[in-house]
């Protein structure tokens, strides 16, 4: 939801084509890594794996964790390196505008989550 509202305030700031979607791929790019991970941890299948290949609840919970991680970083990274190449006169500054205002989503997830009930 936050990405489609900074793709719609950079749609109407700058009224640029290639801008608006550099800022739809940033957060894309913060996006699909992160559902995959929460796929990924979540996953019972995946979870089985794991627990196979490390017998220790908490220590198969851990690599999971790290696994995954590994595995979103490393999709970010990539999806940033075909920026260039899958959008036309790619915005670099609209690119890493919808990626941090997409990360700095977390953080104000965090602290409104932590508010304690009235």
């Amino acid at each position: 939801m936050l990405a489609a509202a900074v793709t719609l305030v950079a749609s109407l700031v700058t009224r640029q084509v290639s801008v608006v979607w550099s800022v739809a791929y940033g957060a894309l790019c913060v996006l699909l890594p992160t559902a995959l991970m929460v796929y990924g941890v979540s996953s019972r299948a995946l979870s089985r794996w794991f627990r196979l290949a490390r017998p220790a609840g908490a220590g198969a919970a851990l690599a999971s964790l790290f696994f995954w991680e590994g595995i979103k970083i490393l999709l970010a990274v990539v999806l940033m390196g075909l920026a260039p190449l899958l959008i036309a006169d790619l915005s670099w500054l609209g690119l890493l505008a919808g990626l941090v205002v997409v990360l700095k989503a977390y953080w104000l997830a965090f602290v409104l989550g932590r508010r304690k009930p009235a």
